[in-house]
């Protein structure tokens, strides 16, 4: 193109300089910055075809001309002009790659992002039905979920080893909760992984959800329904707490303590339930004085006992499973599970060691022998009076989390939390995730605005949010 302009400048048949003027301004505008026109026209003078002062350039269609400016205005002006806004991405629509889980009210399923198919952003879709309980569960989870966003919009950061919701969308009869894809859950590891690679992370694991749960309590959350199915495992064998379906959010945004008083709603999964919860499902919730009994944050950390019991447990593990609920089924079942029945529970709520020659509950009653920091932390965890159980503040000191080497997992915890929310969304996925399961199905789910109800949501902090998350 730049030769063709100094072409047309040569011979007495040359165009008229308005022509050239008209051609050279029609090119410039394909570069950036934009030359003022003034100066495209001094770049080519020639002295025999000089222009009357009056004579105003042709102008070509849909070439938007800017009003004259004195030279002395544009020579002083040195502010840059505004760049247009970026527009945001928007969610969806979605490629249906492979189903991971069904569950009675939902299913949980590989997606790909459509505007991202360079990137081969692989993403998890976690697809609601829009009847009466899969409604209920949205609700809750989103409360729960944008808790977590204000809080981090005043920390500046995300939540340490909690999931991040991207968005909430829906059509007429899904609500789909799109989040990171993550390599499997805790019960996966517990029933197929490697003895050996089990002990070589689980500490750190416990060490993860107890700083996500410490953040989540920060944000006035308790999640009820912590278990091994809730708590994932990414590609880079770090965990994170997610599913807030069965969550109590605190109405002023305000964190939970361990003495408060919050809930009574009996709400959980056997066998992760507290004794204060299990309590007040056998319609014993009123105490002495005749009060109904609420309980606090401990009931997490509960949950969390339970689930140490059950990665240091060693137990063999069934070979064969045919779907989620069979794999539960064995897996509570087994002898790894610490109480099978209620009735052990409260047998364990009453045990004194110095009746059973000084051995523990589980040495005494489940033939488990333990070390001696692992006895410790289940007996801190496992307290049956709440407000003596074990928080965060006894499980960062616990001998626990010290390896022989003297190194803690609480040691340098908050600063690889903050490096892994910065990890783009996809990029450590496997290619072997690619690979579809043969449905041919896409996802077009949007953020509904129509007044009334609706499960719509974009987590600001998240990839779609202007804060640009990774």
């Amino acid at each position: 193109m730049p030769s063709t302009t100094l072409k047309l400048q040569l011979g007495p048949s040359s165009p008229s300089i308005s022509r050239t003027r008209r051609f050279i301004r029609i090119k410039s505008k394909a570069h950036k910055p934009r030359q003022p026109l003034s100066e495209i026209i001094n770049s080519i003078p020639l002295d025999d075809e000089a222009p009357e002062q009056n004579e105003s350039p042709k102008i070509s269609p849909g070439l938007v001309t800017p009003p004259a400016t004195p030279r002395s205005s544009r020579s002083m002006d040195t502010s840059p002009s505004p760049e247009p806004e970026e527009e945001l991405d928007r969610p969806g629509p979605f490629i249906h790659v492979r189903v991971i889980r069904e569950e009675f009210y939902s299913r949980v399923v590989v997606v790909r992002d459509m505007q991202k198919l360079d990137d081969r952003r692989l993403m998890c879709a976690k697809i609601m039905n829009k009847d009466r309980h899969g409604q209920l569960l949205a609700k809750r989870e989103l409360k729960a979920y944008k808790a977590l966003s204000a809080a981090s919009e005043n920390h500046e950061e995300w939540v340490l080893y909690v999931m991040r919701l991207e968005a909430a969308l829906e059509d007429t009869s899904h609500i789909y909760f799109m989040m990171e894809l993550m390599n499997c859950d805790l019960m996966d590891v517990m029933m197929d992984w490697k003895l050996e690679t089990r002990q070589f992370h689980r500490r750190k694991w416990v060490a993860q959800v107890a700083t996500g749960l410490a953040a989540i309590h920060a944000s006035g959350i308790i999640h009820r329904d912590l278990k091994p199915e809730n708590i994932l495992i990414d590609f880079r064998f770090n965990a994170r707490i997610t599913d807030f379906g069965c969550s109590f959010v605190d109405p002023g945004g305000k964190p939970v303590h361990a003495f408060g008083a919050y809930s009574d709603e009996p709400i959980g999964t056997w066998p992760y339930m507290a004794p204060e919860v299990l309590s007040l499902r056998n319609n014993s919730s009123k105490s002495s004085s005749g009060f109904l009994r609420k309980y606090s944050l401990p009931i997490d950390y509960w949950a969390l006992g339970m689930i140490v019991f059950e990665l240091e447990c060693d137990f063999d593990r069934p070979e064969a499973c045919v779907s989620l609920t069979t794999r539960q089924l064995l897996f509570l079942t087994a002898s790894q599970s610490l109480f099978r029945t209620e009735h052990e529970l409260w047998a364990f709520t009453k045990y004194r060691p110095i009746e059973h020659k000084g051995q523990s509950f589980f040495e005494s009653m489940r033939k488990i022998t333990f070390q001696k920091d692992v006895e410790s932390l289940l007996e801190g965890l496992l307290r049956p009076t709440p407000y003596m159980r074990f928080g965060d503040h006894e499980l960062r000191r616990h001998p626990y989390f010290r390896n022989p080497h003297g190194y803690n997992e609480f040691s340098d915890i908050e600063r690889m939390g903050r490096a892994l929310n910065r990890i783009p969304v996809g990029y450590d996925v496997p290619l072997d995730r690619l690979k579809p399961d043969g449905t041919h199905e896409v996802h077009a789910p949007v953020v509904c605005d129509f007044p009334g109800v609706n499960y719509s949501w974009i987590n600001p902090n998240g990839i779609w949010g202007p804060s640009g998350a990774c």
